[in-house]
């Protein structure tokens, strides 16, 4: 007897694991836009029966999602995305061991219901619908990236309100929001998935040095108006964000190649996947070259110490792996390196950058509501040098930033985000930017911030937040208070008054730069090199101001002022020696010495020189004989 029931038993597990086996089914779905008949990846699929949901997962990029391991029966497929319709396939019979190809064409939606469904992270620094946000934000998502030839991310901005783009040369623009733009300007805090993307030490934004590619962009959200309050000091004008594509939900290869007038070539490969449920991966490369424009310079770069090269070109390359091992757990590591060659206009000339390479790595974590990072900007400028002076331009520095932020909600009424940030600037040129101040340009920045946000009715929404930031350079706290009202009335409209109170603290050119701007700028050395034996050169300097003496006389001990003169030499004194400024020995010497250079010789090339500064000859006339008597 208890044989036949263990005969029983064993019959009837083998007869369990056929029939599972054989039970066994699929179905492969592909998606694609009814209009274009274009593949779409990212849209979310759920399969479902009466009984409720079997599985759920993403189209990749080719459109195609395969769920296997389904038991014989009939299902319902849907689908949801904030680009496209709503889609939904019934009545769908799978038998047993079947493989089932079901297409599904989804119509995208219109354009102002789009923007009004898509979600922004930047405004709140977490989800939440544009609409929503309690600032202006505009989004650009990867549907219109890829439709765009761009050779730098910042081509995607034009087409956005209060966004001013000044294109400069191939693939280099410049970018503000609500502001005046310039060819060294910072004033827009630039970020790539959270990471501030400026060059570290000059806190400039150049989009040229980004490793970030067009073909790994989800979307760009741009905030206008002050972002202090959330971001720190240094975001008065706005806040630009790139979001690049998660592996998860965007597997798979690009190759992208293109290539057009003044020589121009790009190419780009993408290549995203999956290890298993927990890992994922991409890798991104970029290769660009062309011939910049050679109309328009400036006659002082293009005949300055050194002829500029216009061949420019970059390198670019990413790498990223995500481990998510809860659905709401992920850490996310992250490295890229872009080398760039080519012409930079700087505020004191045109720069040839050659093999200028600026390279980040960035750890993230997030769980539920808590977020933390650590990343750190490397900036080699190579063997860049400025066009009109020649001398080389040497910045080996790094930006090392330490941020957390979480937030608690209270019910359906009430949350409070918080958070503390760390910038941490490491600034080294060798003296070649930072000149006299090179051994004391550090920069330490800490901030800390809460927002409280509260939903005083269902369609009325009071938030306020308040940062504190402390600058090692500055005596004082900065504060950067904020306060908005935001009501929306129905779901396509929203009403919003705010008031922020922002602030741009001083970087390492504000305080720190000294360098070389224009080399015997009066051609005072050129006119009296003949008589005086040597080239009294008088040069300009670009200079910042040191928070600790501003610009301050140099005294001698009884309060004296003191000054450096070019004409040191005629008075048998060191280069460079303080002089004071009531001197008699010096004031005499240099009076005889400097009268009889101008009655000897001197003078036709002095008047020389004032003609080849635009004077009339009047006035040159007037200047000569005033110097020879």
């Amino acid at each position: 007897m208890k044989l036949s029931l263990a005969l029983c038993i064993l019959f009837s597990f083998f007869l369990f694991i056929l029939f599972g086996i054989a039970d066994a089914a699929t179905l492969d779905i592909t998606i694609k836009d009814s209009q274009t008949g274009k593949p779409i990846n990212g849209i979310s699929v759920t399969i479902a029966t009466k009984a409720g949901i079997v599985a759920q997962g993403n189209s990749d990029v080719n459109g195609f999602l395969s769920i296997q391991d389904l038991t014989a029966g009939t299902y319902t497929i849907s689908t949801s995305s904030s680009r496209y319709s709503i889609g939904v396939v019934r009545n769908i019979l799978v038998a047993s061991d079947e493989t089932k190809t079901v297409k599904i064409m989804l119509l995208p939606l219109n354009s102002e219901i789009l923007e009004l469904e898509k979600v922004s992270v930047t405004a709140s620094r977490r989800k939440e619908k544009v609409l929503e946000a309690p600032a202006s934000v505009a989004i650009i998502d990867n549907t219109q990236i890829q439709d765009r030839a761009a050779m730098s991310v910042t081509e995607h901005l034009k087409s956005l309100r209060a966004v001013d783009v000044i294109t400069s040369g191939i693939g280099t623009s410049y970018v503000v929001v609500r502001g005046f733009n310039n060819v060294f300007s910072g004033n827009l805090l630039s970020l790539v998935d959270n990471r501030i993307a400026s060059v570290p030490s000059l806190r400039v934004n150049s989009y040229t040095l980004i490793p970030t590619i067009s073909e790994d962009i989800e979307q760009i959200e741009v905030v206008s108006g002050p972002g202090a309050a959330l971001y720190g000091p240094n975001s008065a004008n706005g806040v630009m964000h790139i979001i690049t594509r998660s592996p998860f939900t965007s597997q798979g290869t690009t190759v992208s190649l293109g290539g057009g007038e003044r020589s121009t070539f790009i190419g780009s490969l993408r290549h995203a996947g999956v290890i298993n449920d927990s890992v994922g991966y991409k890798l991104t490369g970029n290769y660009t070259r062309g011939h910049d424009w050679e109309e328009g310079r400036a006659i002082e770069d293009i005949e300055g110490k050194e002829a500029p090269l216009f061949d420019t070109s970059h390198a670019r390359g990413e790498f990223r792996i995500d481990y998510s091992p809860k659905d709401e757990t992920t850490v996310i590591l992250a490295s890229g390196l872009t080398q760039a060659s080519g012409i930079e206009l700087t505020g004191i000339g045109a720069g040839q950058t050659k093999n200028w390479t600026y390279g980040y790595a960035q750890a993230r974590f997030i769980y539920k509501d808590l977020f933390a990072q650590f990343f750190t900007n490397q900036s080699d400028a190579g063997d860049t040098y400025i066009l009109r002076t020649g001398l080389p331009t040497i910045d080996n520095s790094n930006l090392h930033v330490g941020q957390i932020q979480h937030s608690i909600r209270l019910g359906d009424i009430q949350r409070f985000t918080y958070g503390f940030d760390a910038l941490l600037t490491r600034p080294d040129t060798e003296g070649t930017i930072n000149g006299v101040n090179e051994d004391k340009d550090d920069i330490n920045e800490l901030g800390v911030y809460l927002q409280s946000e509260t939903n005083i009715l269902p369609q009325l929404k009071f938030l306020a937040a308040g940062r504190a930031d402390q600058h090692n350079h500055l005596n004082d706290i900065v504060l950067s208070p904020r306060v908005a009202l935001a009501l929306q009335p129905n779901e396509d409209h929203n009403v919003r008054v705010t008031y922020n109170r922002a602030f741009n603290t001083p970087g390492t050119s504000n305080l720190f730069l000294d360098i070389l701007s224009s080399v015997d700028a009066f051609k005072l050395g050129s006119n009296f090199e003949p008589a005086l034996g040597y080239s009294p050169n008088i040069d300009i300097r670009a200079q910042g101001v040191p928070s600790d003496t501003g610009f301050t006389f140099k005294r001698s001990e009884n309060g004296t002022p003191l000054f450096r003169s070019p004409f040191s030499a005629l008075a048998k004194q060191p280069d460079g020696t303080y002089i004071p400024l009531n001197d008699p020995v010096f004031t005499n010497v240099m009076w005889g010495v400097g009268r009889s250079a101008v009655m000897s010789g001197a003078k036709p090339a002095f008047e020389a020189g004032l003609k080849a500064q635009g004077l009339p000859d009047d006035t040159v006339s007037a200047l000569s004989t005033g110097l020879t008597l």
